[in-house]
């Protein structure tokens, strides 16, 4: 294990980029005030270490330019934390514990996590990241799916496929124009329910035409006419949805 450090410079201002080379099972990029920290598996060999790496220095440039780092960074877990998903708020109580397995259970509203000691603060958090990304998931698939066959039914009368939910960091949806599947990020689940609209109609218009052209964006604008107000809303914000 191990920490490089080094200066690099975005549009004229200095960042300390921080590398670690840990023990942990995926990678990881965040953003701080002035900082860049990214972490990387210690099992990935030193190639695929500069491959992931250069990968997520990418991400965090392209966020910096963009002016998302205002606030950007790992969303920190602690008990009595609560989430708003589609206006059901959700509990987290988290119990640190002497054992060598976790443990996590959704009852009612709260989400009860039993951590193991011997895992490090770094590894609770993202166990706990994965979770709720997991819970939340299933127990708001159903009522995404609704929506997207009302969107659906109402503004483009297409075959819409396999409706899904999954963890994305690069993108708040995407459509298999070929076999109607429609994916939606995780993250999107802690926006208002008007922008998973916009969404939706977006990656629905999708399925009448395939890329950006002016007629999508026309297209968009005919089921959504306040899509970009919507857009600007994501651009604004959506470095807040974290999970």
């Amino acid at each position: 294990m191990g920490k490089q450090e080094k200066t690099i410079v975005i549009d004229g201002k200095d960042y300390t980029l921080n590398i670690f080379v840990e023990r942990r099972n995926s990678v990881r990029a965040s953003l701080t005030n002035g900082g860049i920290n990214i972490r990387l598996p210690k099992h990935l060999s030193t190639y695929e270490q500069n491959v992931q790496g250069k990968k997520l220095l990418d991400w965090a440039v392209a966020k910096i330019k963009s002016g998302a780092s205002r606030e950007y960074g790992i969303k920190e877990y602690c008990h009595g934390h609560q989430l708003n998903v589609l206006g059901r708020v959700y509990t987290l109580d988290i119990e640190h514990r002497l054992s060598v397995k976790n443990f996590t259970k959704l009852k009612g509203d709260t989400i009860y996590l039993k951590i193991a000691n011997h895992h490090s603060e770094e590894e609770k958090q993202e166990y706990i990241s994965k979770q709720l990304r997991k819970i939340l998931a299933q127990e708001h698939l159903e009522e995404i799916t609704s929506h997207v066959h009302r969107i659906n039914e109402l503004c483009f009368g297409k075959n819409v496929g396999e409706v899904s939910i999954k963890y994305t960091t690069s993108r708040w949806g995407q459509c298999h124009t070929g076999s109607g599947d429609i994916h939606l990020s995780t993250r999107l689940l802690l926006a208002p329910l008007p922008i998973i609209e916009y969404v939706i109609v977006h990656e629905l218009a999708h399925l009448v035409h395939a890329n950006h052209s002016r007629r999508f964006w026309d297209r968009v604008g005919q089921a959504d006419p306040d899509y970009k107000k919507k857009v600007k809303w994501i651009k604004a914000n959506g470095y807040k949805l974290t999970l």
